[in-house]
């Protein structure tokens, strides 16, 4: 399990290029912790915090199959 947090600020004042997002997918495989399931611009401001879980499915799904196979002699 990895766990990212992101917080961001601006201080002082600036024009709208200076506005920050969280980092997310631009395609379907993303890189290791960006948001999935959001678009790019959808949440924009001067302030943000983002938390991030982020589990691999596949390597508890191989330990568990390697347990099964170990278990019937396989």
């Amino acid at each position: 399990m990895a766990i990212f947090i992101e917080v961001n600020s601006v201080l002082g004042s600036f024009g709208p290029q200076h506005l920050t997002t969280p980092q997310t997918a631009m395609g379907v495989f993303s890189p290791l912790g960006t948001m999935k399931g959001i678009l790019p611009y959808q949440f924009i401001g001067d302030k943000s915090i983002s938390i991030h879980l982020e589990h691999n499915w596949r390597k508890t799904f191989l330990i568990c199959w390697v347990f099964i196979f170990r278990l019937h002699g396989i």
